[in-house]
């Protein structure tokens, strides 16, 4: 009979070895540096004004951000186009001239963010909530807000072209010479909202509130379809 032998066995664990993090760590993505960002060697915290500074203007040609949180980010001129941003936390963020292009914002929370001069041609963006929002000669080409809550908001010289905005509630926004041409207005609820030198060129507004609106006898309605 054949001797046993005796086989020790090594305990596993969930540890992992403790990486040390240096002062002048570098963000990257694909492999191209965004900035240095000093860390705390001690509690290894990033220092979050100057996360948010790297972040601006990063072109973020990948990934999948659903519902993901940028509340309160900086990332004015960042290039967010044909991404999945469904449901992402936008809130109160910095969002001048970012570039929104062909992505997917359903159910997104862009409330009280500034959206001044931003891209979103061909977004689609209907159920998200913009109420409150700063969106100053932002460009809406062709995208859906099908639905969206922009209540509150300023629109001034935006441009709606071709958009589709059925349902969508703009109570009290400010839509100063914004340009709805050719956009798909049924059932879009205008009450209070300013209107002033707004252009609706060859549009359906069945159903359409302009209860209260500002500017509404002047608006161009050229072709207009009731």
């Amino acid at each position: 009979m054949a001797k046993s032998q005796k086989i020790q066995v090594e305990e596993v664990t969930d540890e992992f070895e403790e990486i040390p993090v240096v002062s002048g760590t570098t963000v990257s993505f694909e492999n191209e540096p965004i900035e240095e960002i000093p860390v705390n060697n001690s509690t290894m915290n990033f220092d979050r004004d100057k996360v948010q500074k790297a972040l601006r203007g990063v072109s973020f040609g990948f990934g999948f951000f659903w519902r993901a949180n940028f509340s309160k980010v900086d990332l004015s001129g960042a290039d967010l186009s044909d991404l999945d941003l469904h449901a992402v936390n936008f809130q109160q963020a910095k969002l001048r001239g970012t570039n929104f292009r062909g992505s997917k914002l359903m159910g997104a929370n862009f409330i009280g963010a500034d959206l001044s001069e931003a891209i979103l041609d061909d977004a689609d963006a209907h159920g998200c909530d913009m109420h409150g929002a700063k969106v100053i000669g932002a460009s809406f080409r062709n995208a859906s807000l099908v639905g969206a809550n922009v209540s509150g908001s300023n629109f001034s010289e935006t441009d709606f072209s071709g958009a589709d905005i059925h349902a969508a509630k703009f109570l009290n926004s400010k839509l100063i010479n914004a340009k709805l041409d050719g956009a798909k207005v049924r059932g879009v609820d205008f009450h209070a909202a300013d209107l002033s030198g707004a252009s609706f060129d060859n549009v359906q507004i069945h159903g359409t509130n302009f209860a209260g609106a500002k500017g509404v006898n002047t608006l161009n309605l050229k072709n207009t379809r009731y």
